[in-house]
Formats: structure tokens, sequence, C-alpha cells
């Protein structure tokens, strides 16, 4: 069985939540650099802010989502924290590439089961195209089950 990346997978969980801290942080120093000199700048202290509290929602949103993916022939095993759901290639409703991303971010989404789930694939490839093993057996299972 194929892996996809672990430590990919702790990235897209939790790269939300440092950018999260990174501009709510420089927000709030702003705040208080300018409760101690005086010298407001609202417009950015407000923007980033935003900025923060957007990337703290897309935390929130994304941080169930990312999975490690074991992929055979027939098998297929998501590992989502302490839960693995183990189900067959004839169980899954589809997989899709994200286009343009390196290493390629793939989302799956199993019969039975609500919502979509996320992967990585560490090998660093075309931004257009995945020419790993990875991206290989799950090309030939698509063409091959239609999904």
């Amino acid at each position: 069985m194929i892996k996809s990346s672990t430590i990919l997978k702790y990235i897209g969980q939790y790269g939300f939540l440092v950018g999260a801290i990174s501009w709510i942080g420089g927000s709030a120093f702003d705040t208080v650099n300018g409760l101690l000199t005086g010298n407001w700048n609202t417009d950015e202290i407000l923007a980033r802010g935003a900025i923060g509290l957007i990337h703290l929602m897309a935390f929130l949103y994304f941080r169930n989502k990312f999975v490690v993916v074991e992929l055979g022939m027939q098998k297929v095993k998501i590992i989502k924290d302490k839960e693995t759901i183990e189900t067959t290639w004839q169980n899954v409703e589809s997989v899709n590439r994200f286009v343009f991303s390196s290493p390629p971010i793939y989302t799956i989404r199993v019969k039975d089961i609500e919502g979509y789930f996320i992967f990585w694939n560490s090998a660093i490839n075309l931004l257009w195209y995945d020419d790993s093993e990875l991206g290989e057996l799950i090309s030939q299972k698509k063409k091959m089950l239609d999904i």
C-alpha cells in the first residue's frame, strides 16, 4: 500500500492556525504599541486582525479534513487522527487533485460518509501532473472504475 505524507498532513492541518496567530499577534502588538506611543495606524491593525480571523476560521473549518491515506490495489485506508476508515475502491465516489499545487493535494469522497477528506502526496512534481507512484495509482483507478 502507498501512503500519503504524514508531515504534510500536519502542515495543512495547523498551517492556518500558525497564520492566524501570526496575523492576530501582529495586530495585538500594534495595538499595544499604539497605546504606549499614541501613534495609531488603525487601518493596518484592523486589516491584520481581519486576515488573522479569516485564517482562524479556515483552521476551524479544515482542521478535521486533513488525513493520511493508504492506497492499495483493492483497499483504501483513511487514517484520521485515531480513527481509521477501511473501505474498497468500489466505495470511493471521487478522488480529485487540486491543479497547480505542488506537492499534489487530493480530495477523496467515500460513499456513506458525509463530506470529503484532504490528503497530500509527498512527491514534488509538475504543477499540473502527478507522476509519482501514488499519482499513477490514483489515475489508474480513476480510469478503471470511472470515478
